[in-house]
């Protein structure tokens, strides 16, 4: 993720997700669910007012945020994704797809390998995200969970998404 509009220290997270079994489609979600979390990262160390560009290693997830979800599974995650942007005031420039070779690092912490297992990580900041902000994140966010048909239930997954980017900030 990067952003030359604003500073932000060198960040790198590491976070499980207890999810599974995954179908294809929740498995696209959790991809989604780590660009929200890398996001959450950059917003808290102080990204503000400016345009992103996303680096990452899933096309469907970079899509999602170029354009809009394409999947329900992925809709508690999407609108955190858009409280983010909105409250930090932040919109998205341009994603770039991160291949396979170079995505070494990126897809061993996206297996959960620590941080400090990665040499070239050791000047980044680690998670900064409030530990119990990100469980309370996963549980919200968790793409395994039944989809809301009605009204109140998705205005209700609005208003949770909203409050958690607010705590956060």
């Amino acid at each position: 993720m990067g952003c030359s509009a604003a500073p932000v220290p060198p960040f790198a997270y590491s976070v499980a997700f207890t999810f599974g079994p995954l179908t294809s489609s929740e498995q696209n979600s959790s991809e989604l669910i780590a660009v929200v979390i890398g996001l959450a990262c950059a917003v808290k160390l102080g990204l503000r007012n400016a345009v992103v560009d996303l680096v990452g290693d899933s096309r469907t997830a970079l899509a999602w945020v170029a354009t809009r979800i394409r999947s329900e599974r992925a809709l508690r995650a999407y609108l955190v994704f858009l409280s983010l942007l909105e409250e930090a005031g932040l919109a998205i420039g341009a994603t770039f797809w991160l291949d396979s070779k170079s995505n070494l690092v990126p897809d061993g912490l996206s297996r959960g390998e620590s941080v400090r297992s990665f040499p070239a990580l050791d000047d980044y900041k680690d998670t900064p995200l409030p530990p119990e902000w990100l469980a309370s994140l996963l549980s919200f966010v968790d793409p395994t969970l039944p989809i809301p048909i009605t009204s109140p239930e998705l205005l209700r997954l609005f208003t949770t998404a909203r409050s958690l980017v607010r705590i956060l900030l």
